[in-house]
């Protein structure tokens, strides 16, 4: 019987990545039940053909059965910010599902394991919550007005702390949860900075291989030992690989220009290339049932001015400027006849 419980969400566009997600959980040892929630139709659909043993599908018309309130907030908010919404919402229906679980984890899908998570358990102990900070590299502290934690992991309790932790920012998200700063707020995120007002033994996650990150791994010395790559003297356990994205047909890019972050060798032969072909490969099993998996993706809304998404001309320009960077100094991974190079 599982004592652990962990979630996960994404549509159609991210189904690659949830899927090389889970595969990073089972390769390394969990066995746990992995709940996804289906944000489309087509993820749902394409996610019960591959029928992917442990993974308990929830779609959205089934967590609004469970959280009425989720259908009033999704009228009020962009695609994305509803997406963010559900985040407390589905890491909460996974526990009620799984009563004999004491502890129930929220996942971005873009993260990858590289070892077990149970060295993250082991910090956390007692905890009530546990939540990671982004732990920004020093030129970019001002990023930290969007929150000084990262949703990418969270864990709670099944102790009245970490139950009523969990139902307050289930609360607060439906409330309001868009993607603006407002105050301390910021989407689901900026409120796990006030988790330890409401669960005092609430647990920060110091360990630097913890939701590694392009944000923060210009603070740590990367290397590469017999056992694994290591940030410092703390071992790779799991990479947020935060704006990967293919794009020139053939090319993977990073979003370390983006961030100021280093690029060495380690680092692009040892944490991206790996996550990376095991991606292709997931590409690959997702469109044999899904021929649009893993294309585009979800915009957050700007400033429209003559049916220009402003904010979004602007991401898509830096974005390009930084790729056409990266082509010239040689990052990029070539992905070619099913191979990474």
């Amino acid at each position: 019987m599982s004592s652990r419980v962990y979630c996960t969400c994404f549509d159609h566009r991210y189904l690659p990545r949830g899927l090389a997600l889970i595969e990073s959980l089972r390769h390394n040892g969990v066995v746990d039940d992995i709940f996804v929630l289906c944000f489309d139709g087509a993820a749902f659909d394409a996610m019960t053909r591959l029928a992917v043993p442990g993974v308990k599908l929830v779609t959205v018309a089934a967590l609004e059965v469970a959280y009425p309130d989720l259908t009033q907030a999704r009228a009020n908010r962009s695609l994305i910010e509803f997406y963010y919404t559900c985040t407390p919402a589905i890491t909460e229906f996974a526990f009620m599902q799984t009563p004999e679980a004491q502890h129930t984890t929220y996942l971005d899908a873009d993260l990858w394991f590289f070892a077990n998570p149970d060295l993250v358990f082991a910090e956390i102990g007692d905890g009530a919550t546990a939540i990671i900070p982004h732990n920004f590299a020093k030129k970019k502290k001002a990023r930290e007005r969007f929150g000084i934690f990262n949703v990418g992991w969270v864990t709670f309790a099944r102790s009245e702390e970490g139950l009523r932790c969990l139902a307050w920012w289930r609360d607060r998200c439906i409330e309001w949860c868009y993607g603006r700063i407002d105050g301390k707020r910021f989407a689901d995120q900026g409120y796990l900075g006030q988790f330890a007002e409401i669960a005092p033994s609430t647990k920060v996650i110091g360990h630097k291989g913890c939701n590694t990150a392009p944000w923060n791994i210009g603070n740590y010395r990367v290397r590469k030992r017999e056992t694994g790559v290591f940030l410092d003297d703390d071992p790779l356990i799991f990479f947020h690989f935060h704006g990967v994205d293919r794009d020139f047909r053939f090319f993977y890019f990073d979003s370390h220009r983006l961030y100021g972050a280093p690029h060495s060798a380690v680092i692009r032969n040892d944490i991206y290339r790996p996550y990376i072909t095991r991606l292709l490969d997931k590409e690959a099993l997702a469109r044999a049932v899904l021929p649009e998996a893993g294309a585009g993706r979800v915009k957050l809304r700007g400033n429209n001015i003559l049916g220009l998404d402003l904010k979004n001309m602007r991401r898509r320009a830096m974005r390009l400027a930084f790729e056409v960077a990266d082509l010239a100094s040689g990052r990029p991974i070539l992905a070619w006849n099913g191979q990474v190079y």
